[in-house]
């Protein structure tokens, strides 16, 4: 199975794509970020197991946003896809603690943990359309909608 494991600081990720057979070559790695244009990378497979890593320095982006992956070797497709999530789980951690320590006797406190709970959602949904629903247009709108969301309530600057 194809995943793509991101740091805590998304500064880097593990990439693992599987043919699914047992193939051996080199080829090379198609890489979207967030709907941007394609960077490729050359990989190798081994026993239809791509393993590399990717950073800014690899494919010229932060890994901010949704990662797509694909590839192909003697006709046989590997693809994976995540989020990185770092800037807008910042966002939603900063509205978190502004709504704790929120000590006014208005809406304003349930008003920043109910942008906070819009934010995650549309982050898990995002996530889920990456990683398991294979939708990877759903994924980008949504993780878009959440970092708008993040800019237009705090500027988080995370």
């Amino acid at each position: 199975m194809s995943s793509i494991v991101i740091n805590n600081n998304c500064s880097e990720a593990a990439v693992s794509l599987d043919f699914g057979v047992q193939t051996n070559g080199q080829t090379t790695a198609t890489i979207i970020l967030n709907g941007g244009t394609p960077t490729t990378l050359p990989i190798n497979v081994q026993l239809g197991i791509a393993n590399f890593v990717i950073n800014p320095n690899t494919i010229g982006s932060n890994l901010h946003g949704v990662i797509q992956i694909q590839s192909e070797i003697n006709g046989f497709v590997a693809e994976a896809a995540t989020v990185g999530s770092c800037q807008i789980d910042c966002c939603i951690a900063k509205l978190l603690e502004s709504a704790i320590n929120c000590t006014c006797h208005c809406d304003k406190c349930k008003e920043e943990l109910d942008i906070a709970e819009k934010i995650f959602l549309l982050l898990q949904s995002s996530k889920y359309a990456a990683e398991a629903g294979n939708n990877y247009d759903d994924a980008v709108a949504k993780y878009n909608k959440a970092n708008e969301l993040c800019i237009e309530t705090c500027a988080c600057g995370c």
